[in-house]
């Protein structure tokens, strides 16, 4: 069974001949799958199905004239029929406060909003729980922090309102407060004619205006993106259109509820209605965002939700298709759909299919003693995880897990970390040969999960080696080294102490310092281009006491199978901590695997140094990637740049270095510049 309502009803006509102002369609080359073209996935049984671990599978049984451009799973085990839920928003005001104070809640970030007089007064039902009445004369909430003039963003939001006013719902202006902003654009407001629109730039010159009315006292979702100055318009999940222009450079404050709009006086006031749920996102949600957020709006509020998916990339023909589900938590019941997207961006969905994970054979971490791995009554078995073992860390507890391998390798069936709850496992004593943790199935790091591995400080002690079957890090998850290689003014490549002291080196040269009118030398670069293995270098000090950026630490990955990657593998050195102090290098990233899929990020970027004239400290170089594989479909990104401080472009440290290799080129792979 396939899910894709937009596609109903298209025909696809081939092979058109018009012949005076006769259309004859030619019926050879016509088939019934150029009628309601639209791509039929399905799901089968989920297979292997273990503890914390199983397969998925499906078919693309008909590509419906369509170019699938990703193709995969998705899985949930809160919803029967998971689909793909928004980004993270960078701030979230639900508009539930309802209290006898003027407070705004941001849940998703810290820009706390303030309303203009108490939420109890303005509180009545919304779309999703509690909304905000606003009364058309004086009502409005404004952002307490200040924005960095936001070129690229979108914007959320439900509204519903019987009058056409002319007001904002929601925009941007530079002031928080009062009704003399010289500065204004960013809006979504309703016109006086009913209709919907979009504005920005001086007085909202480049606009965008919806064709029907939306002033039915229904409840309305809105969604207004403006990415590298190309705005577009959604309601209620529709493309409304799209235009190009600049946004004005200015900082500023988010309002909801008004105040101005335009210059005229119909679009300077209060917007008379109701407004829920706004949401802040500092990127361009996609269309599968968008239409989340829209059929979400049934009353209940979005938190994060166990949705985890596996992308494998464009599909060329039909045919049966399978992934690996990781990091599933034990006797627990599942629903996974298949999934296709085509080169429009459509999605189609499978039906779900659900299955139980087994109920025997795995730990649990509980950290009742101590943080120890190595220590019995730390995990729900009260015996240490062996060979037959596989592994849930699924929270802390008490103490959060440290794996100590200063005895050798540690060797487990597979490992679950973060499906469900914050979890952290750390690596110690570590090295990229013997000291290392042996994962003889698959390794699952879920949205909540971490693997990293304790900080260095002056000489290499600690390092991250897994050897895996199979990797699935999962959206927000990450292996994450950031800041644990060698400490400040420490390693092979570290900067120079002083007054504006440089940035490291390790993948490339750190950038110099500058004590005017006297130039201070950066650290050097170091280390292998294909078997990546150093702690990144810190960045030099100020004095004694006040200290650059630490370097990024090592992650060594050796997956026999297949790597799926829609969150991080992070090893980025740190930013300067004290004045005058320069930026650490990246670490090492070393990826074998045989299969690479996924959207994520693999990055080893340098910290920048500080700046403040004349005293310029300078960024910590990349630090080193390569990555080994047999069949790469990802849109996995590769980033070992130099730490860059925009205040003072000179102090950029040097680029580092990627490198790819696939079986078939058999040591001679690619540098990637970038």
């Amino acid at each position: 069974m396939t899910d894709n309502p937009k596609k109903r009803g298209r025909m696809k006509t081939k092979n058109l001949l018009k012949l005076s102002g006769v259309i004859i369609l030619l019926l050879f080359g016509f088939s019934s799958n150029d009628v309601f073209a639209a791509p039929t996935v399905s799901t089968q049984a989920a297979t292997g199905v273990n503890a914390s671990y199983a397969t998925a599978n499906g078919s693309l049984d008909d590509l419906g004239g369509e170019t699938i451009t990703e193709h995969g799973f998705i899985w949930s085990s809160v919803d029967t029929n998971p689909t793909f839920a928004p980004p993270v928003a960078t701030s979230e005001w639900k508009l539930n406060d309802n209290a006898a104070s003027t407070t705004v809640v941001d849940s998703a970030g810290s820009n706390t909003g303030t309303s203009i007089q108490n939420t109890s007064v303005m509180t009545t039902t919304g779309k999703i729980n509690e909304a905000f009445n606003f009364n058309g004369t004086s009502d409005y909430v404004y952002t307490t922090t200040q924005y960095t003039n936001p070129q690229t963003f979108s914007i959320s939001a439900w509204f519903k309102t019987s009058t056409a006013s002319g007001k904002n719902i929601v925009g941007f202006e530079v002031y928080r407060t009062g009704t003399t902003s010289y500065n204004y654009d960013r809006s979504v407001y309703m016109g006086t004619d009913g209709k919907l629109r979009f504005g920005w730039g001086t007085n909202n010159t480049y606009l965008i205006t919806t064709s029907t009315t939306f002033n039915d006292g229904n409840w309305h979702h809105v969604v207004a993106i403006l990415e590298n100055g190309t705005g577009t318009l959604y309601v209620d999940g529709e493309n409304k259109g799209s235009n190009t222009g600049t946004a004005r450079d200015y900082n500023g404050y988010w309002r909801i509820g008004g105040y101005r709009s335009s210059g005229t006086a119909s679009a300077v006031g209060y917007f008379p209605g109701q407004i829920d749920d706004v949401r802040l996102f500092t990127s361009a949600i996609t269309t599968d965002d968008i239409a989340y957020l829209y059929h979400s709006g049934n009353g209940t509020e979005y938190s994060v939700l166990d949705v985890p998916y596996n992308k494998l990339g464009s599909k060329s023909g039909t045919g049966s298709f399978s992934a690996q589900m990781s990091g599933l938590l034990p006797n627990t019941t599942y629903y996974v759909r298949s999934y296709v997207k085509d080169a429009t961006g459509a999605t189609t969905y499978g039906s779900a299919v659900s299955f139980t994970t087994a109920n025997s054979g795995y730990a649990t971490w509980v950290g009742g003693t101590s943080s120890a791995w190595e220590t019995g009554s730390n995990w729900s078995t009260s015996s240490v995880p062996d060979a037959d073992t596989e592994v849930v860390i699924n929270g802390n507890g008490s103490n959060a897990p440290i794996l100590d391998l200063s005895g050798g390798t540690t060797t487990i069936k597979a490992l679950s970390v973060g499906s469900s709850s914050t979890s952290t496992l750390t690596s110690s004593n570590g090295d990229m040969n013997t000291k290392k943790l042996a994962v003889t199935t698959d390794v699952g790091v879920g949205p909540l999960g971490t693997i990293t591995h304790t900080a260095n400080t002056t000489t290499d002690v600690h390092k991250l080696n897994i050897e895996a079957a199979n990797l699935f890090i999962a959206e927000y998850g990450s292996i994450n080294v950031d800041y644990n290689g060698y400490q400040h003014s420490a390693g092979s490549g570290a900067g120079t102490d002083g007054t504006g002291a440089s940035g490291a080196g390790h993948g490339g040269t750190g950038a110099y310092g500058w004590n005017r009118p006297n130039p201070i030398s950066p650290g050097g670069a170091y280390g292998s281009l294909k078997q990546p293995s150093d702690l990144g270098s810190g960045g030099g000090d100020y004095n004694t006491s006040t200290f650059g950026g630490s370097g990024g630490g090592v992650v060594k990955l050796t997956v026999s199978g297949a790597t799926s990657l829609s969150g991080n593998i992070s090893a980025n050195g740190q930013n300067y901590v004290g004045s005058y102090t320069g930026g650490g290098s990246g670490g090492s990233i070393w990826l074998t695997t045989g299969t690479l899929s996924g959207v994520g990020i693999l990055r080893s970027n340098g910290g920048y140094g500080y700046f403040s004239s004349p005293f310029r400290a300078g960024g910590g170089s990349g630090g080193r990637i390569a990555v080994y594989y047999t069949t790469d479909s990802s849109s996995v990104s590769l980033q070992a740049y130099g730490g860059y401080n925009a205040s003072y472009p000179e102090s950029v440290g040097g680029a580092g270095t990627v490198y790819k290799e696939s079986a078939a080129q058999s040591g001679t792979g690619d540098l990637i510049v970038d």
